[in-house]
């Protein structure tokens, strides 16, 4: 058992405790959609919307870039310079990028790659990939991307998918819960409508679909 990632690299100083995750899914409701075991009972319940100008956690530092993921995006890390301080711009340069456990290095107490656009906290990868019109993934770390969603390996063909809430953050590659996540504001959209760019992007338009109908067929 093991964290899914798009580059599919497993590193043993980011383990899961199986007996965790087994005892959380023997808990909930869930539904089996081709190779992928749907957390039902979080994604019919769970309402999250990313605020850009939220203060807290997810830029907070502690973000998991893996080897494999920084080598996708260090030739576009210069592009980043125009936006962060010379601070930040030194640490990437003296390759400081990631501390230990391959988190990102924080900068006064934010992720290295954060920068202030006006009122909102933004990062800068993630501007960057929109600069040159490029898929998100294809350059932003996969473990900040696809926050809030969890996304599990149960062995070699099944994966269980999850939100990062109060009931999974012992097991969750961030080991926090957001406080964007889990709000009871009717407002706000239900996670996996919020997380449709990213649930498409890894796992495919018919995934979705598929995922939607079942949620409805469960309202």
């Amino acid at each position: 058992m093991k964290y899914y990632r798009d580059t599919m690299e497993n590193y043993e100083n980011l383990v899961l405790k199986p007996e965790e995750v087994i005892s959380y899914m023997d808990s909930i409701k869930k539904k089996k959609i081709d190779n992928v075991i749907v957390d039902m009972s979080a994604f019919t319940t769970v309402r999250w919307k990313c605020s850009e100008d939220c203060k807290t956690t997810c830029c907070d530092g502690g973000g998991i870039c893996t080897p494999d993921n920084l080598r996708k995006a260090a030739k576009f890390l210069p592009l980043t310079y125009k936006y962060i301080s010379s601070l930040q711009k030194e640490k990437i340069e003296n390759g400081e990028i990631n501390c230990k456990e391959y988190k990102l290095t924080t900068v006064e107490d934010r992720c290295v790659l954060y920068y202030q656009d006006g009122v909102y906290g933004r990062c800068a990868l993630h501007r960057v990939a929109l600069d040159c019109n490029m898929p998100i993934p294809a350059i932003k770390s996969f473990d900040c991307y696809i926050e809030p969603l969890e996304i599990i390996c149960l062995d070699d063909e099944n994966l269980f998918i999850t939100l990062s809430t109060e009931q999974t953050v012992k097991f969750s590659r961030w080991k926090c819960v957001l406080p964007c996540i889990q709000i009871q504001d009717e407002g706000i959209p239900f996670a996996y409508k919020t997380l449709e760019d990213v649930i498409t992007y890894i796992f495919g338009c018919a995934f979705y679909k598929k995922l939607v109908k079942e949620i409805q067929m469960n309202d």
